[in-house]
């Protein structure tokens, strides 16, 4: 055991103890003697012998006090260093900073609690943003954990519902809408938004775009930048074809430009990221004539009204005339990539290509989302359904027709798609049923098993031909019986049993009748059903 130290520059005694992980330790002791700090080094170290075998636990203590200090430490040390943290600092700030649940001690939140917090949310946050907030407060425990500041369970559980985003499609412009906006867009910017539309980059990678990135004569482009990261949302660097089109506005912007950016500011410097590049298009938009509608102003009173139309008007209330302003749909700068894939979908491109093009990463992104736009999106499959005849009038329309089988009556022909299984059908072979009750109740020989109407069972053919339950007739009963099978059309069977005329035997007659009725549609009835006999045959009935 090693002895205590006695620092004289700090005037106090220092214990010096292995840890229970194997390291030494030095720390202050409250003793004046020597003899109070070898008794006080000493269980120190007996402390922290009995911990490393498991004989002492000690309750392991959180370094934050409260999950608002908890949170900031999450801001400071795990958000700031990503790419993400200029979008997502604000919005944790104001929803979990400013909240009750920052006041609370890390191991008083629980599930409930944060379940309310997020009910809360709801009437004033989208699902989608209150699901956010959910995420947010699972990757901070998941993080304390991580760094020993934490040693609770994470309350975000399965407890805590995940809220239902509602799926909407992308918002894209029209064919004819693109020519008219980059015409509409200052000569400075029209590069800019060419390149989003006819290569589907997002914001970023064009404004991080480099000359030698980019090669006119092959027409061929590489993105591998973002902003101010060397690498792209998706963590890649890719090469993609440039349009015909596209290789002017280009050519332009790398001539004028006076550094090693594509599209850099006046000095030659990479715009911001915050710069507002859809005020810029929306002011197109507006310029084109692509609104929606128009709102009137007064910029006297500050009167607004809307229309659909754009005539001049005057505001009823201080008789002044109403400035007018387009409406325009509210279309981002994103939207110009949703755009890209989904002409190209509506063109006629595979679903690979769009992947490919746009860098997705799984192509059910790329199905999932535009999908839908394809020409020949499942139309080939839902045309499988064809139930006209070539040549018939879509006015046709075809009546339900219900056949009758009664004996002495031909019933009408089955439809085409159907098989003939009833006994009396043309092409079957069969003569019209008899009623079951009258040959059963009759006291004669009826045909059971493999060969009769009894109802199927799970059993094979030869055990149903084998198990009867009942006395075997004598000769002339089998005769009878045969005789009986005949004239019902039915053939011989191995096995018959006789019916007497006592009350017994007619009650179970009736339920065998009842059982008959109740399965006699099913399929597995009819594939029982008997098959026509010799005599039959050779007769053509």
């Amino acid at each position: 055991m090693a002895e205590p130290l006695f620092r004289k520059d700090k005037q106090k005694w220092y214990a010096r103890v292995k840890d229970r992980f194997g390291r030494w330790r030095m720390f202050p002791l409250n003793a004046r003697t020597k003899s109070e700090a070898r008794e006080l080094n000493r269980q120190q170290q007996v402390l922290e012998t009995n911990i490393a075998k498991g004989l002492v636990v000690v309750p392991e203590k959180n370094l934050d006090q409260s999950f608002g200090a908890m949170v900031q430490w999450w801001l400071d040390n795990r958000l700031k260093p990503a790419r993400s943290y200029e979008h997502c600092e604000g919005f944790v700030r104001v929803h979990l900073l400013g909240s009750p649940l920052a006041r609370c001690a890390p191991a008083e939140v629980t599930h409930g609690k944060v379940e309310d917090f997020l009910t809360r949310k709801d009437a004033k946050l989208s699902p989608g943003s209150v699901n956010h907030l959910r995420a947010y407060i699972s990757r901070i425990f998941r993080s304390a954990r991580a760094a020993e500041r934490f040693h609770g369970q994470n309350p975000v559980t399965r407890d805590v519902r995940v809220r239902k985003v509602p799926k909407r499609k992308a918002r894209y412009l029209r064919p004819e809408w693109v020519s008219s906006i980059l015409d509409n867009v200052p000569v400075e910017w029209q590069g800019v938004f060419a390149t989003a539309v006819y290569a589907g980059l997002r914001k970023g990678e064009i404004l991080a775009l480099r000359k030698t990135d980019v090669d006119l004569d092959k027409r061929i482009m590489l993105v591998g930048r973002s902003h101010d990261s060397d690498t792209t949302k998706g963590g890649h660097e890719d090469g993609i074809p440039i349009a015909k089109e596209l290789v002017p506005y280009l050519r332009s912007a790398i001539d004028t430009s006076p550094s090693d950016l594509v599209f850099p500011r006046p000095d030659g410097s990479r715009h911001l990221a915050a710069v507002d590049l859809v005020s810029i298009l929306r002011a197109a938009m507006r310029r084109a004539g692509i609104v929606e509608g128009y709102v009137h102003k007064c910029r006297r009173c500050g009167h607004q009204e809307e229309s659909k139309e754009g005539e001049l008007r005057t505001c009823p209330a201080c008789k002044m005339k109403l400035w007018t302003v387009g409406k325009v749909a509210p279309f981002r700068f994103h939207d110009l990539r949703h755009t890209t894939a989904s002409l190209l979908m509506m063109s006629g491109a595979t679903a690979v290509a769009v992947q490919r093009i746009l860098r997705h990463t799984d192509i059910r992104i790329t199905t999932e989302v535009y999908g839908h736009l394809a020409p020949e999106y499942l139309r080939t499959e839902i045309d499988r359904l064809s139930f006209r005849q070539k040549g018939s009038r879509e006015s046709e329309t075809i009546e339900p027709k219900t056949t009758m089988v009664t004996e002495g009556d031909a019933p009408s022909p089955a439809p085409r798609f159907a098989t003939p299984v009833l006994p009396g059908e043309s092409g079957s072979g069969f003569p019209p049923l008899m009623r079951v009750e009258e040959t059963l109740l009759s006291r004669e020989l009826i045909s059971v098993g493999a060969a009769g109407f009894e109802p199927t069972t799970s059993c094979s053919q030869s055990r149903r031909a084998t198990n009867c339950a009942t006395p075997r007739s004598p000769a002339q009963g089998r005769q009878e019986g045969k005789d009986i099978s005949r004239s019902a059309g039915l053939c011989p069977a191995s096995c018959y049993f006789f019916a007497t005329p006592s009350r017994r035997a007619s009650a179970k007659a009736r339920k065998a009748a009842a059982r008959w009725e109740r399965r006699f549609f099913s399929s597995r009835s009819i594939s029982a059903m008997v098959r026509p006999s010799d005599e039959m045959k050779k007769s053509g009935s």
